[in-house]
C-alpha cells in the first residue's frame, strides 16, 4: 500500500495554497473570533449551547484512541454527529407539522401529502427551521433521501406549471441502528415564500448510489417532518426571505436538472441559484475515474479490485471507474443554453468500496448526512430573466453522464417600487469557457505491472456583469469566480490483462490507487449603484480529498460461468474536507461580516483475509473534527473518534473559549449559504 503521509502534507498534495482544514484552519479560525467587533446588543444574541450538549462536553483528546469505548447512552443528543444544529432564535417557536411516517421510495412516490399552513403561526418571523426525524435501518448503499414540495401556483403553462416549491432536504440515511431516531436540520428562513403557500404535493424519494444492491426495500421514513417558526422579537428581529422562489427539482434520478419558466416576475433585481448534487452508480467514486481511453488501451484497470462500484454479488462489471474525461466533474449552470455559473461537486464518500461501510462506520464522513446547497449568483442576468419570455434554467454535471442526482431552487429578490424593471447583461467571460480538463498520463506496462500517474486540471476563471434600472437607481452587479480542479491519481495494477486470457481461467491481481484531489472555488459578488457599494460577498470553499487504497486477490470462475473476486487484503485511508471562509458587507449594517468553517473526516480500513467471516480486521479508525467561529462571537467546536466500529470519544467545545459552544442566532455554523438576512439592507 503507499505510504500515507500527515493530514497537512496530504493538503499540500492536493494542490491547496490555503489550508481551511485540518490544524491551519482552526488556528485561522479562532484568529478570526479574537477579532469580534462590538454590534447593537439586538443582533449579538447568542444561542447557548443546548443543555444535553453541555453536558457532553468532555475533555478528550483527538490523539490516541481511548481504551474503553464511550456508551451512546452517555454521549449525550447526537453522539455520532460534529455538526451543529441550527441555532435559535428568541421566544418559543410556533411548530407546523407536515407530514408523519414519510416513506422513502426510489421512484415517485405513492405516498403523498399535502399540507395547507394552519395559520396559527403568525409573521414576521425571527427564522424558520426544518426539523426532519429519520427512522428505520440503513441501507448501505442508500445515498440521496430527498423531500420534496411543491406549491403547484400560477405562473407556468397547463403542460409545464411553474412550481414553487423544491427540495426542502437532501441526505442520506443514518449509518448506525444503535441510534433509534436520527435529527437532521435546516434554515429555511429565505424559503419563506414558497412556505407560505403550503404543499399541494409533498413526498419523500430516494436513490442508491450501487444498483446491485437492491433486493430490499431501503427501510426508512421520516417519522416527522416540521417547521419551527420563531417570531420577529427586538432580540432577534425578522429576517427577509426571498419574494420568489422557484424550483427545478424533478422526482427523477438524472445527472440534469432543467426548468422552463414561462411567467417569471418582471421586477427582479437580484437572483441566486442553491445547488445540490450527489453522485451515484455508475460513477460515485468518480475521484478515482481514469479516461475511458485508458481503460481501453490498458484494460486491466477495469478490475474487480478497483475502487469504483461495489458488487455485492458476482454478477455484473468490474469495479474500475472509467469516463470520457476521467476523473473531472463539475457542476454548470446554464440560462438560456448560455453558460452563467459553475459549482463544484462534492467528492463524498461512497457507501461502500468493497466492504461495507468501508471508513465511515459508525461515524458519518463530511456531509455524509445532510447535503447543505452551494449558492450561485445570477444577479447580473436579472435583467435578462425580466424581459418577459419564457426562460430555461439548467444544471449540468460535467462528465457525469446518468451518474448523479441534481436539484436546485431558484431564488429571486423583486424590486417593490417598480412592476417592471429593464436593463442588460455586459459581459459573460465563462459562455465560452467548455468543461473539458486536460488530462496527463506516464502510465506504462512493463511485463504484467501497469504503473503510473494521471493528472487531471482544469481552472476558470470568469467576470458576469450586468445591470439594472430600478426605483432606486441603475444598479450594478459583477461576479468574479476562479474555479480549480486538479486531480493527481497514482496507479499500479499487478497481474494480467483479463481481456486476453481464456475464460474460465483464474487469474492473480493488485490493484493500488491514490488519489489527491483539489477542488476550490474563489468568489467575489458585489453590487454597485453609482459610486456606492451596496453589497459585497467574497467567498472561498475547498473540498479536498485524499485516498490510499489497495486491494487484491485471485479471480475464480464459478459453476455458473461468473468471474469471482476473492480479496486477500483490503487496505484504504481517507482524508476528506470540507473549509469554508467568507467575508460579507451590506451598506448600513455595523462593519463586515466575517465566518470561517472547516471540517475534517479521517478514516482507515485494513483486513486480510484470514478465512474466518467478519474476521481479520485491523487499522480501523476514524476521527472527525469540525470548527466554525464569527467575527461576532460565534465559536462552535465538536469531535469524535471510532476505532473498530465503537464510538471512543466525543468533544463539545474543546476549541472554544472556556471550553463551552456559543453561535449567533443568526449564524450559519453548518456553512448553509450566507445571505445577510438579519442585516439593515440584506
Amino acid at each position: 500500500m503507499l505510504p500515507m503521509t500527515n493530514h497537512l502534507t496530504r493538503l499540500a498534495l492536493a494542490g491547496l495554497t490555503v489550508a481551511v482544514s485540518s490544524a491551519l484552519a482552526y488556528s485561522a479560525a479562532r484568529s478570526a473570533a479574537s477579532t469580534a467587533t462590538a454590534i447593537p446588543a439586538a443582533a449579538n444574541r447568542i444561542a447557548p449551547a443546548s443543555v444535553a450538549a453541555r453536558r457532553a462536553t468532555t475533555t478528550a483528546s483527538a490523539g490516541p484512541i481511548a481504551s474503553a469505548a464511550l456508551a451512546v447512552a452517555d454521549a449525550g443528543a447526537d453522539p455520532y454527529f460534529v455538526e451543529p444544529r441550527v441555532p435559535k432564535a428568541a421566544g418559543t417557536p410556533c411548530v407546523e407539522t407536515l407530514a408523519t411516517n414519510v416513506p422513502f421510495v426510489e421512484s415517485l412516490s405513492s405516498f403523498q401529502f399535502t399540507w395547507t399552513p394552519t395559520g396559527a403561526c403568525h409573521g414576521p418571523w425571527a427564522k424558520i427551521v426544518l426539523v426532519v426525524e429519520t427512522t428505520g435501518g440503513r441501507d448501505i448503499s442508500a445515498a440521496a433521501m430527498r423531500i420534496h414540495f411543491n406549491t403547484l401556483e400560477p405562473g407556468g403553462s397547463s403542460t409545464n406549471p411553474a412550481p414553487g416549491g423544491g427540495v426542502l432536504f437532501m441526505g442520506a440515511p443514518q449509518q448506525t441502528n444503535l441510534v433509534g431516531t436520527w435529527r437532521f436540520e435546516r434554515d429555511v428562513t429565505e424559503y419563506a415564500d414558497a412556505l407560505n403557500r403550503g404543499m399541494q404535493v409533498g413526498y419523500g424519494t430516494a436513490y442508491r448510489d450501487n444498483g446491485y444492491n437492491d433486493f430490499d426495500d431501503l427501510g426508512v421514513t421520516a417519522r416527522s417532518v416540521k417547521l419551527l417558526y420563531y417570531p420577529a422579537s427586538t432580540a432577534t428581529p425578522a429576517q427577509r426571505a426571498a419574494d420568489v422562489m422557484r424550483s427545478l427539482d424533478t422526482s427523477e434520478f438524472t445527472a440534469n436538472a432543467s426548468w422552463t419558466f414561462d411567467a417569471l416576475p418582471r421586477n427582479i433585481e437580484r437572483a441566486y441559484l442553491d445547488v445540490m448534487a450527489r453522485t451515484f452508480d455508475p460513477g460515485r467514486a468518480w475521484y478515482s475515474c481514469v479516461p475511458t481511453t485508458a481503460v481501453t488501451t490498458w484494460p486491466q484497470l477495469n478490475s474487480r479490485f478497483g475502487m469504483g462500484d461495489f458488487r455485492p454479488f458476482i454478477a455484473g462489471l468490474p469495479m474500475g471507474c472509467s469516463a470520457d474525461n476521467g476523473s473531472y466533474r463539475e457542476l454548470e449552470v446554464y440560462i438560456d443554453n448560455q453558460r452563467a455559473g459553475l459549482a463544484p461537486m462534492f467528492p463524498s464518500l461512497p457507501s461502500t468500496m468493497f466492504l461495507s461501510d468501508v471508513v465511515d462506520y459508525p461515524a458519518p464522513s463530511v456531509q455524509a448526512l445532510n447535503i447543505l446547497p452551494f449558492r450561485v449568483d445570477l444577479t447580473p442576468f436579472a435583467a435578462l430573466l425580466d424581459n418577459g419570455l419564457p426562460h430555461t434554467i439548467d444544471v449540468r454535471a460535467v462528465n457525469s453522464a446518468a451518474g448523479a442526482v441534481v436539484t436546485g431552487q431558484l431564488l429571486l429578490y423583486l424590486d417593490k417600487g417598480r412592476s417592471t424593471v429593464t436593463g442588460g447583461l455586459t459581459r459573460n467571460t465563462l459562455a465560452a469557457q467548455p468543461g473539458v480538463a486536460t488530462v496527463t498520463s506516464t502510465l506504462v506496462l512493463t511485463g504484467d505491472t501497469l504503473e503510473g500517474d494521471l493528472t487531471t486540471y482544469r481552472r476558470r476563471e470568469y467576470n458576469i456583469e450586468g445591470y439594472v434600472d430600478t426605483s432606486h437607481g441603475r444598479i450594478r452587479s459583477t461576479v468574479y469566480q476562479v474555479s480549480r480542479f486538479s486531480n493527481a491519481q497514482h496507479l499500479r495494477v499487478v497481474g494480467p490483462d483479463q481481456t486476453t486470457l481464456p475464460r474460465g481461467e483464474n487469474y492473480l491481481q493488485d490493484y493500488t490507487q491514490r488519489v489527491r484531489l483539489s477542488n476550490t472555488v474563489d468568489r467575489v459578488s458585489r453590487r454597485i449603484r453609482g459610486t456606492t457599494l451596496l453589497s459585497e460577498d467574497k467567498d472561498y470553499t475547498t473540498w479536498p480529498v485524499s485516498i490510499d487504497y489497495s486491494n487484491g486477490g485471485e479471480v475464480r470462475w464459478s459453476d455458473e460461468g461468473l468471474a469471482v473476486p476473492t480479496s486477500s487484503h483490503y487496505e484504504i485511508d481517507v482524508h476528506q474536507a470540507r473549509g469554508q471562509r467568507g467575508t460579507h458587507y451590506r451598506l448600513g449594517s455595523s462593519g463586515r461580516y466575517d465566518s470561517a468553517l472547516a471540517d475534517v473526516f479521517d478514516g482507515s480500513h485494513s483486513w486480510r483475509n484470514t478465512g474466518v467471516f467478519n474476521e481479520g480486521h485491523y487499522d480501523w479508525s476514524s476521527t472527525r473534527r469540525y470548527l466554525f467561529t464569527d467575527n461576532r462571537g460565534s465559536c462552535y467546536s465538536a469531535g469524535l473518534t471510532t476505532t473498530s466500529g465503537v464510538l471512543q470519544t466525543r468533544t463539545r467545545g474543546t476549541e472554544c473559549p472556556n471550553g463551552v459552544n456559543g453561535i449567533r442566532w443568526y449564524a450559519h455554523p453548518d456553512g448553509a449559504p450566507e445571505a445577510l438576512l438579519w442585516t439593515v439592507n440584506p
